[in-house]
């Protein structure tokens, strides 16, 4: 969040939303960001974007992508788990791959491994897949997270179920599992 910060300071000009970004949370302001200077904001937005994706992954992301899960939900806003999930499976003698899902999807069970982005993907340049960033943005998420959801208790019904980008986000996780 400190690196998505000082992105949106560099991004803004005015002092008062600096300062403001400096103060945080970084989602409100953005939400005041976004509306007093749209251009700003989608500056950041692209800045933004392009730090999420080219992210390495934490050394714990190829540990966890061994594992046999039935399906991920993420809060994570990079894709560096989704990416060492992809890898694994192109190179392992399975027919079973990654979706990344941002919008409800019929998939079938158990070929695919259901990786839930609930606040969008950083590699999604378009609706409803787009990074939720601002506070605005992730309460439009979260209306969506029970459709998205949905075909989640079809997989976790043998195997294991991961909770990806919990550390920063207490609140939306209480969301989440409400």
């Amino acid at each position: 969040a400190a690196e998505l910060s000082a992105i949106a300071i560099d991004c803004a000009t005015m002092d008062e939303f600096k300062q403001r970004l400096e103060l945080g949370p970084l989602p409100d302001a953005l939400d005041e960001l976004a509306t007093s200077s749209p251009a700003e904001f989608d500056r950041f937005r692209a800045r933004a974007e392009q730090y999420l994706q080219s992210l390495q992954p934490s050394h714990a992301i190829p540990k966890l992508s061994r594992i046999g899960w039935s399906a991920v939900i993420s809060l994570c806003l990079d894709s560096s788990f989704d990416e060492s999930m992809r890898s694994r499976y192109a190179t392992a003698p399975t027919s079973r791959r990654t979706v990344v899902l941002t919008a409800p999807a019929v998939l079938s069970r158990p070929l695919v491994l259901p990786i839930y982005k609930v606040l969008g993907n950083c590699r999604d340049s378009a609706e409803p897949g787009l990074v939720a960033l601002s506070k605005s943005e992730q309460l439009l998420k979260k209306q969506e997270w029970k459709e998205l959801l949905a075909s989640m208790r079809d997989f976790v019904r043998d195997d294991a179920l991961v909770f990806l980008g919990t550390d920063d986000e207490l609140a939306l996780v209480q969301d989440l599992l409400s």
